[in-house]
């Protein structure tokens, strides 16, 4: 297994991933996604954006030369936080194939992201999941994550 930087050549193979945790998202916890964003030209610019711009990064964890996983991070700008005194790394996804969780793979996922963020002089990492999400939360949890933000939602 290996833990690398994607690049633009392995965009259609990052949307089906995209693709896949949305559909495993709305099935489970959250039905409002919309799943036909991943291969919209929104989405597609969206993943590019984030493999060419040096304050994001989007990492592939590959074995035998198949992709099996995703996470895609970012250092919002400035100007975007609302903590102009921490410079935060927020992971926005990250995702593995079924067939290859509980294998440490999204771990070493998360070890690669955090690096990533403290070369960007990152001070604080953050992560959002879904609160129904209990294995997502505590594997959160078990790589230093802690409870800070609560956001509620109301259907209107």
């Amino acid at each position: 297994m290996r833990i690398r930087k994607a690049t633009i050549k392995e965009l259609e193979t990052i949307q089906q991933l995209n693709l896949d945790h949305f559909n495993y998202e709305i099935e489970l916890f959250d039905e409002t996604l919309n799943n036909k964003w991943t291969f919209s030209k929104k989405g597609a610019n969206y993943f590019i954006k984030k493999i060419n711009n040096e304050k994001s990064v989007v990492l592939i964890a590959e074995e035998d030369n198949k992709i099996i996983g995703i996470l895609v991070g970012e250092i919002p700008p400035k100007d975007f936080s609302r903590k102009p005194r921490i410079i935060l790394a927020e992971m926005k996804q990250l995702f593995l194939d079924k067939n290859y969780r509980s294998k440490g793979i999204g771990s070493a996922l998360v070890d690669e992201f955090f690096k990533w963020a403290k070369k960007q002089k990152a001070t604080r990492a953050q992560v959002c999941a879904s609160v129904t999400n209990i294995d997502g939360v505590r594997f959160y949890k078990k790589h230093g994550f802690e409870d800070f933000n609560l956001f509620l939602e109301k259907e209107l």
